[in-house]
């Protein structure tokens, strides 16, 4: 009867250093995480008035405050007018902290405004 006191105790102290190694193990991956930022998903409105490029090929740029965001952070611009002819959709990108440029690319035709008298223009940021 002796042996069979003997293997559970053995068997239960090797339940316990089961249980301390997982819990060691548990605080260690905690540990990894703790400098992980959230992903962060923000979204704004804003009315621009863009002017016509300088030349073609050439781009017009409208500079955006948004407190906050941070170079490497994406950013996706959608817009209320079609894109006009000889123009790409605009595009948007963090350009300082707290800062975002809105685009628009001309490639071909005449110098012209993009947006006419402006527009509301989505930007939409996300950190990962």
């Amino acid at each position: 009867m002796k042996t069979n006191f003997a293997n559970f105790f053995s068997f239960s102290d090797t339940l316990e250093r089961m249980r301390e190694t997982l819990t060691r193990f548990a605080e260690e991956i905690e540990k990894v995480f703790e400098d992980v930022p959230e992903n962060v998903y923000r979204s704004y409105l804003v009315v621009l008035n863009f002017s016509a490029p300088g030349a073609v090929p050439g781009f017009t740029d409208q500079v955006v405050d948004i407190q906050g965001v941070e170079m490497g952070d994406t950013v996706v611009v959608g817009c209320s007018i079609v894109p006009p002819a000889g123009f790409l959709p605009p595009v948007g990108f963090v350009s300082a902290a707290d800062e975002v440029t809105v685009r628009w690319v001309q490639v071909s035709g005449v110098a012209a405004n993009p947006d006419g008298a402006g527009a509301s223009y989505t930007i939409d940021l996300f950190r990962h």
